[in-house]
């Protein structure tokens, strides 16, 4: 149910207040677990009504027409000697209005049925390797991808997809009594990358704005547990 925050209005008149986010889910799967081995998999369905979305050209939030997201996902884990483990995960979505039309801020209607549901990407894999140097300090590297998506305003599918990505980051991680210390590079290649963009005009989209992500950078972090 939306909150008085996602109710504001920004610019008059103001529409009636949003209707409630509701969903119908549908999941099976089979999980597999055998010693230095861990496997899952499972499908999965999600027909949402009336989902509350915010529009970045008006600064309101409305209810989309009926969508669907129905897809795959794949979880492993390996324990390949009593000091290295990898693990790796994969998904497969596929996200479309299931009917309806859009309206634009420039006053066109587009049927949308069938367009895929913009910021959901196909495609996410990631796959990390820990390798227990010590019994206190563990050496992480992980994997990310995230496959190309539509950009938000275009939910008539008019415009390219966002560009995918892959992300490498590194972690090392050491205990001792009641402190954990930390350090790690974020972004090791350094690149140049956003998860997030948005068209100018939906029906007819021209040029967009994009939210770099932040490139090569490294932190340290200590905490103590009493």
């Amino acid at each position: 149910i939306a909150n008085i925050d996602e109710n504001r209005c920004i610019w008059t008149p103001c529409g009636a207040l949003l209707k409630p986010q509701t969903s119908r889910d549908k999941e099976i799967g089979a999980e597999w677990k055998k010693s230095s081995v861990h496997l899952r998999a499972n499908v999965f369905q999600s027909d949402l009504r009336d989902e509350v979305h915010f529009n970045a050209l008006t600064g309101n939030n409305e209810n989309l027409p009926p969508t669907r997201r129905r897809g795959l996902e794949l979880d492993s884990k390996f324990h390949m000697s009593k000091n290295v483990d990898v693990s790796a995960r994969y998904a497969r979505t596929q996200a479309y209005f299931r009917e309806g039309s859009y309206h634009s801020y420039m006053n066109f209607d587009a049927s949308i049925a069938g367009k895929d549901v913009p910021l959901v990407p196909k495609d996410r894999f990631s796959a990390a390797i820990g390798w227990q140097v010590t019994q206190a300090t563990k050496l992480m590297t992980a994997l990310s991808y995230v496959g190309s998506q539509r950009y938000d305003n275009d939910q008539a599918n008019n415009f390219q997809s966002m560009p995918s990505y892959t992300v490498v980051d590194l972690k090392v991680n050491h205990r001792f009594d009641s402190w954990s210390l930390a350090a790690g590079i974020n972004s090791l290649f350094n690149k140049s990358y956003y998860a997030y963009g948005v068209t100018n005009v939906a029906l007819a989209p021209s040029r967009y704005n994009v939210y770099p992500e932040d490139r090569r950078n490294a932190y340290i972090s200590a905490e103590y547990r009493f």
